[in-house]
């Protein structure tokens, strides 16, 4: 079940319904009575107190997108670990309970994710040069911004920075309230936060998107 809810949430798009530390819970289903002692035809049994997400239809999973979960599941499917701190991004922006977490979160799925891109962008010829970009030698190791630019340049020839010049300055700025996070231990407010949220799914979209141009 677990593996099912991880790969529901990633795969289509449904990030509230659990995180990477959250267990299922077998939850008791509550009986209400009326005063005359019948059963009233309603349950509950969320701790939250939420009984229904009003969401579009598009979100919803149908018949296609359940098969392929539970082939998924069959398989043993894992997902990125970039995917699921995404994924852990956006509950935690949805939740609005601590900025600093979700932001934090944000930072490190942006910086998995160029990362990975890079090892797996590179052919043999790059794969010294990759692998003291992201920091495998700390003397030569490039800001994780910068890797959206002359790092993602050097082995795939395009740079967020040339093609989403908005984009990327969303990024710059991102990463740049992280580390006020990590250095200051101060955070931007969560109407901040959730919009560098949308940063980093954008970076990921503009990552598959090089990706997937390269692969055709």
């Amino acid at each position: 079940m677990k593996r099912y809810l991880d790969l529901a949430s990633i795969v289509s798009s449904q990030h509230w319904l659990t995180t990477q530390s959250q267990t299922p819970q077998i939850m008791w289903m509550t009986f209400v009575y009326d005063e005359d002692g019948n059963r009233v035809n309603i349950s509950f049994g969320d701790p939250d107190g939420r009984v229904l997400m009003i969401l579009p239809n598009e979100k919803a999973i149908d018949s296609g997108r359940q098969d392929e979960l539970i082939r998924l599941v069959q398989a043993d499917a894992e997902m990125p670990i970039a995917d699921s701190f995404l994924r852990d991004a956006k509950y935690l922006g949805m939740q609005g309970r601590d900025p600093a977490q979700t932001l934090i979160f944000a930072a490190i799925a942006c910086e998995l994710k160029i990362k990975a891109a890079l090892v797996d962008l590179a052919d043999s010829r790059q794969r010294d040069l990759v692998d003291l970009m992201i920091g495998k030698s700390r003397e030569f190791a490039l800001a994780v911004s910068a890797l959206y630019d002359k790092g993602i340049r050097a082995v795939a020839g395009k740079s967020m920075k040339d093609d989403e010049r908005e984009l990327y300055k969303l990024v710059v700025k991102l990463f740049e309230d992280r580390n006020v996070i990590a250095h200051r231990g101060e955070s931007p407010p969560m109407d901040v936060v959730r919009n560098h949220v949308q940063t980093a799914e954008l970076a990921f979209a503009w990552i598959n998107q090089l990706a997937s141009s390269i692969e055709s």
